[in-house]
């Protein structure tokens, strides 16, 4: 739980000091639990559109690893994929998806933990 807190305090102070977006959203995800290379390839993938050969060259981690990362980040719903076709083969490239747009599924996510979070505490009746 200290993990949570000092990432709580790490935000506080960022937004205080009106950071970038992007740095903000680094911190929300660390904050609930995202991996640091979700992170670094949810960044490295705001800019570009790459395929995992790409990114295994960026990033220079195993393609088993990449594969694992853009799994879960395809569930949450914070990067694309799109098929294009090179020559006769057809290939995956993914991206990632706006921050604002980030921002809103997170913040959806959250609010949904929120709900389900009281529902919980008002049937234990500790919100009496």
């Amino acid at each position: 739980m200290a993990m949570k807190v000092d990432k709580l305090t790490e935000l506080k102070v960022i937004l205080k000091k009106k950071q970038k977006p992007e740095k903000i959203l680094n911190t929300i995800f660390l904050f609930l639990g995202f991996k640091n290379t979700e992170i670094k390839l949810y960044k490295l993938l705001l800019n570009k559109k790459l395929t995992i050969n790409q990114i295994k060259k960026r990033m220079n981690v195993t393609e088993r690893t990449i594969r694992g990362h853009i799994n879960s980040l395809l569930e949450k719903q914070l990067i694309t994929r799109k098929v294009v076709t090179e020559g006769k083969r057809l290939k995956y490239v993914y991206s990632s998806v706006p921050i604002a747009k980030a921002w809103q599924i997170i913040k959806k996510q959250i609010d949904k933990t929120m709900e389900e979070t009281n529902r919980v505490f008002e049937k234990m009746n500790l919100l009496s």
